[in-house]
């Protein structure tokens, strides 16, 4: 029975983190199609003429390359949803921590990614 409750714990806190999306375009009023995962782009520098959409952040379970894999996918899945075509990897930040669960303490690893959301015509 412990088992359980123990796992449920860790599937449950594995899950609740969040992204977030703060929208910075000056032309709010304009709304951009959705724009599929596959065709945002990841930058590391602003491109010539690119438009800032927003700033999103995403987090991922883990640590090392899959763990930025998947923070990364979160990122281009937020981005595409506000109409954006690509994104310039901000800055990326890995966070320990523990679940204490009665005698049993398990440590965690998030990896949390910031980007600005961007549209190049």
């Amino acid at each position: 029975m412990n088992r359980v409750v123990l796992l449920a714990c860790v599937w449950i806190l594995s899950g609740c983190a969040t992204g977030t999306t703060i929208m910075t375009s000056r032309e709010s009023s304009r709304e951009r199609p959705v724009i599929a995962c596959e065709k945002v782009l990841v930058y590391f520098q602003y491109p010539p003429f690119a438009d800032e959409v927003a700033i999103i952040t995403e987090s991922a379970g883990g640590k090392g390359q899959k763990a930025t894999d998947k923070a990364i996918r979160k990122l281009k899945e937020r981005a595409g949803k506000i109409g954006a075509n690509g994104i310039v990897v901000q800055d990326t930040q890995q966070h320990r921590g523990v679940i204490v669960y009665g005698a049993w303490i398990i440590p965690t690893d998030e990896l949390t990614i910031s980007a600005r959301a961007i549209y190049v015509p």
